[in-house]
């Protein structure tokens, strides 16, 4: 009698449990009459690729799917580089999703900008979920590919070697590969005559009580068919460095 007694409260206990989870799905559903329509999130961040075609699509749900709707959306892009395709999500009757297009022209997008981008549901339509609003951050995404063969000079290495670049598409960022070990690239991006370029691990272990060795660029510079950099070379794990800095320098491949 007892085992059947604690039983049956744990089935009076799951549905009452389930009753209050449909409660919640009510809510969050229920608007003002129109479309009650949301985004699915409040942020989306997103990298742009050269393969989507300067398209990214936007899913926007609707809870009241009785008939056909058109639910208003408003864009804020203070770079002026993001357009909608249409200034509606179209639902026909039955439809619960809608997808709307964000335009772009990816070579226009700047490598090392994030753009942040706002999208609003008209106020009649939005849902009490409070989802009427997204924000976009945005950023290229950067495929590589092979570029061509150039030549690394290292003060550091008292040597010069042939170098595999390879370069993204659609941008001035360039990857060389296995530049001091295999294994390990040393990337840079060219904005116009700014070199933007951090730390990275050359591969070299020093030891297992001071880590890997890292380029650290203090500066760095364009010069004729490449670039010049002016970097120490620094154990991070050990709070160390080399004495003194290098000129290390990176030839182009001559098709550039």
């Amino acid at each position: 009698m007892r085992k059947f007694s604690i039983f049956t409260l744990l089935v009076v206990f799951a549905l009452a449990f389930a009753s209050c989870e449909q409660d919640v799905e009510r809510v969050i559903y229920k608007g003002t009459g129109g479309a009650d329509a949301a985004f699915s999130s409040t942020v989306l961040k997103r990298e742009l690729a050269s393969s989507e075609q300067g398209v990214l699509p936007v899913t926007v749900y609707r809870g009241n799917a009785k008939s056909a709707a058109e639910v208003a959306i408003t864009i804020t892009d203070a770079s002026g580089l993001f357009s909608l395709q249409t200034p509606t999500a179209s639902f026909a009757a039955g439809e619960s999703e809608a997808t709307i297009n964000l335009l772009y022209n990816f070579g226009d997008l700047n490598p090392i900008k994030t753009y942040t981008v706002n999208l609003t549901l008209g106020e009649t339509d939005a849902s009490a979920a409070g989802q009427n609003a997204m924000k976009l951050e945005l950023k290229m995404k950067l495929e590589y590919s092979f570029y061509g063969v150039g030549e690394f000079t290292s003060e550091f290495y008292e040597e010069t070697w042939p170098v595999d670049f390879h370069k993204a598409a659609g941008a001035e960022a360039y990857k060389m590969k296995d530049c001091y070990f295999a294994g390990y690239d040393i990337s840079f991006i060219l904005n116009g005559t700014e070199v933007i370029v951090s730390a990275q691990n050359i591969g070299w272990l020093y030891s297992e009580a001071y880590g890997y060795v890292f380029f650290t660029p203090s500066s760095s510079k364009v010069i004729d068919g490449g670039v010049e950099f002016t970097t120490k070379f620094a154990l991070p794990a050990a709070g160390l460095a080399f004495t003194g800095e290098f000129l290390e320098v990176a030839m182009f491949p001559t098709a550039k």
